[in-house]
């Protein structure tokens, strides 16, 4: 599934898909004819489900619930030279060099370095799903399943080695994961669903352990209590949020103590993505009525509005600047619009069944979904000034499903996407980084 660097364009037609509400799932999605074998396109080419639903420790080597894994796709370029004086051109990639395949494709430029959307590495999974990823730059870690149980796993960031498998107990699904300034990763899970459910949050240690786990137990009538959908994590604090007969969340300190808990003014809309932003707080957006409701929790817990949006599907949010940006899917239609409470028509993006989006260091926002009219991978990267996209990278599915976990990114602007295939009922996890 791994892509290499070519220009292709083309504009093509959406994508029927179903919304579980965790994880974003298309099957029997006709096909266009589109050539997608694995391309990065270049310089706003057009080529062409979410988080929200979307304890112990076992190594890679002897986990009892986790798949066996495959790294599929390796460093672009031939074998290491090892102690080989070399030179950037030759094909064989020397200790100094990210990249080196002899001029052979555009995933790697003339400097030895790789080009803005190649593939680094990839990683498969076996019998395995993928719901959500997040990366402090050393570790990846995801949240999914193996062999139909609730996991967390952690990956080297650089490699995609697996290191460990975490089994969540006491849950049926795990939507969401998110990691604090200092590398802390924090998970979340529910058993049940709205009204009949009941949710945990955990926090994940590097070595492959559970640190703590808290109940999640925001205001809410005893007979309707919320489940956990998806987190954000500031400097000092964890924001939880829920669905249920309220939209109630928590903040927690990093101990698992909570802050402070309330509802949002999102009365019972279902929470899909949250993103912490700059000033402390965290924006969260749902469904609410006949539009996506996108919410703000400060830093001392106050909970407000920050804008409506007419369309809804609300899929992700990204921080850009002074704005926050959203997106979705309606109607057949990725839409993204900077959340600032106006009545401007959202642009429309290339893109079906979006996964999520997030903001690069550099101001531009890369979003995850496939391809339109095909069950492909796509990542572009956008402008949000203008909505067109910079580059572009696909990633074929050569199997007749497809689930779609999520995005994340580091602070070099390195790409993580994560989503799952599968034929009858076998299904295996596909983990993939971007250069940025």
């Amino acid at each position: 599934m791994s892509g290499c660097a070519t220009p292709s364009s083309g504009d093509d037609g959406a994508a029927e898909t179903g919304d579980d509400g965790g994880e974003t799932t298309t099957e029997d999605a006709p096909s266009d004819g589109t050539d997608t074998a694995g391309t990065t396109a270049a310089s706003g080419t057009d080529t062409g489900d979410s988080s929200g639903s979307s304890d112990s420790e076992t190594n890679a080597a002897d986990t009892e619930s986790g798949g066996d894994e495959t790294t599929t796709g390796t460093p672009v370029g031939s074998e290491s030279s090892g102690d080989a004086a070399g030179f950037c051109g030759d094909g064989v990639v020397d200790p100094d060099e990210a990249c080196d395949d002899a001029g052979a494709s555009q995933n790697c430029t003339e400097q030895c370095t790789f080009a803005p959307g190649a593939t680094v590495w990839e990683t498969e999974l076996e019998d395995s799903r993928v719901r959500e990823l997040a990366t402090d730059g050393e570790l990846l870690w995801m949240v999914g399943e193996a062999n139909g149980l609730p996991v967390a796993r952690v990956l080297d960031a650089a490699t995609g080695d697996l290191l460990h498998t975490i089994d969540l107990p006491d849950v049926d699904l795990a939507p969401d994961v998110t990691v604090d300034a200092d590398g802390r990763a924090f998970a979340i899970g529910y058993t049940g669903f709205p009204f009949s459910g009941e949710g945990r949050v955990w926090r994940l240690e590097p070595d492959g352990t559970i640190a703590w786990t808290h109940v999640f137990a925001p205001p809410a009538s005893p007979e309707f209590p919320p489940v956990p959908t998806t987190l954000a994590a500031n400097a000092d604090r964890i924001t939880v949020l829920g669905f249920g007969f309220t939209a109630g969340y928590e903040q927690l300190d990093s101990d698992g103590a909570v802050l402070v808990s309330g509802t949002t003014p999102a009365s019972s809309s279902f929470t899909v993505a949250a993103t912490a932003l700059p000033d402390g707080s965290v924006a969260a957006i749902g469904e609410f009525g006949i539009g996506s409701l996108i919410v703000t929790i400060g830093s001392s817990g106050q909970a407000g509005l920050l804008a409506n949006v007419s369309r809804q599907g609300g899929r992700g949010l990204a921080p850009v600047g002074e704005l926050v940006y959203a997106m979705g899917y309606d109607d057949d239609e990725t839409w993204i619009t900077p959340a600032t409470g106006s009545e401007d028509e959202p642009a429309i993006l290339p893109l079906d069944s979006p996964a999520g989006i997030v903001a690069d260091p550099d101001g531009m926002i890369d979003a995850f979904g496939l391809v339109p009219g095909t069950l492909d991978f796509l990542v572009l990267e956008i402008d949000p000034d203008t909505f067109e996209p910079e580059w572009s990278a696909t990633f074929p599915n050569p199997t007749d499903s497809v689930g779609l976990g999520g995005i994340a990114i580091d602070d070099e602007g390195r790409v993580f996407i994560g989503g799952h295939t599968a034929d009858g009922e076998s299904s295996v996890a596909r983990v993939v980084s971007l250069a940025g």
